[in-house]
């Protein structure tokens, strides 16, 4: 094994996601050429390799980062039909550019060729760890369907459901790493924490971009989670605060939301929800560097604690 710093180990696992998702079969593979075109964050990829606290390369550590990376592929294709979404990454999203038939079946090979090259590990405690996490996934995202136009949602299930859909995934990730760097059990529990908070304020900071952030800058459609009726923490903020014909209004003009992207910016500006929903966020982030500190020595604590301060600034 060889010294690979971080930059370093997401080029192995870009090359170990291509061999993984390779196929004999050409019309899969311009499939892959198009989805190798939306260049990713790699995120949940890094959070496997910082919790490993590693400096040197793991064949199984990069497999499973490369595998959730394929989940997360997946997970996006198929959010894509859900939606009808046109965009992912400022690209034509997979189901406008093939149909929702080639992406459905698209998105079910990668789930398939993830848990294939997770299987590759022989690690049964890991290979029940991600397939109960993917079911919390599906199940969150079942959820939040059944909750599409409750304007009665609450705070405490909205937050149930990004825990299950997003924060799941990142708490996931952490453990996993941490697993397979041998950490101690004190270090996994606090890892998997990490990961929790973490991806608890991704999501909620991901809810406040579709309000705020025009499409040419996010690559997805603005306002898209509005117009398909998913009550985000904003919305919830703005429903508690605002006057009964205000939220009559807001619910009438919801299904309108592409004419009237000006009334529903000055609406959210009117109670300052962005920036409450943002503190909500910085609650989360904020418990996660206070674990950071009792990580003494961390190899990639530097890493999460920047990853951590960027998403402050968003």
């Amino acid at each position: 094994m060889s010294f690979i710093k971080p930059d370093k180990q997401i080029q192995l696992v870009d090359s170990y996601m291509i061999e993984a998702i390779q196929s004999s079969d050409t019309d899969i593979n311009k499939y892959q050429e198009h989805l190798i075109g939306f260049e990713g964050k790699k995120i949940r990829a890094s959070l496997v390799l910082w919790s490993s606290n590693k400096e040197y390369s793991s064949k199984s550590v990069i497999k499973m980062a490369s595998a959730v990376e394929i989940i997360q592929s997946a997970t996006l294709i198929h959010d894509d039909i859900i939606d009808r979404a046109k965009m992912r990454r400022g690209n034509l999203s997979m189901v406008s550019k093939w149909g929702m038939v080639p992406a459905l079946l698209y998105g079910d090979y990668l789930m398939a060729k993830a848990f294939e090259l997770i299987h590759s590990l022989n690690n049964c405690d890991i290979n029940l760890m991600i397939s109960e996490t993917v079911s919390e996934i599906c199940k969150g995202e079942i959820l939040q369907n059944k909750q599409s136009f409750n304007f009665e949602l609450s705070e405490k299930e909205y937050l149930k459901i990004i825990g299950m859909k997003t924060a799941g995934f990142f708490s996931c990730c952490c453990e996993i790493g941490a697993l397979l760097g041998n950490e101690n059990e004190k270090n996994i529990k606090l890892l998997k924490e990490i990961g929790r908070r973490i991806g608890m304020a991704y999501q909620i900071i991901d809810d406040c971009k579709d309000i705020v952030v025009p499409s040419k800058y996010s690559g997805k459609s603005h306002l898209r989670d509005l117009k398909d009726g998913k009550i985000t923490l904003p919305v919830i903020y703005f429903l508690s605060a605002c006057n009964k014909k205000e939220k009559h209004i807001f619910m009438k003009e919801i299904s309108n939301v592409r004419n009237k992207k000006k009334y529903f910016e000055i609406i959210f500006a009117k109670y300052d929800i962005i920036n409450k929903s943002l503190q909500k966020a910085g609650y989360f982030l904020n418990k996660a560097l206070k674990d950071l500190e009792t990580l003494p020595d961390f190899l990639f604590k530097k890493n999460f604690v920047e990853f951590i301060n960027n998403l402050k600034v968003m």
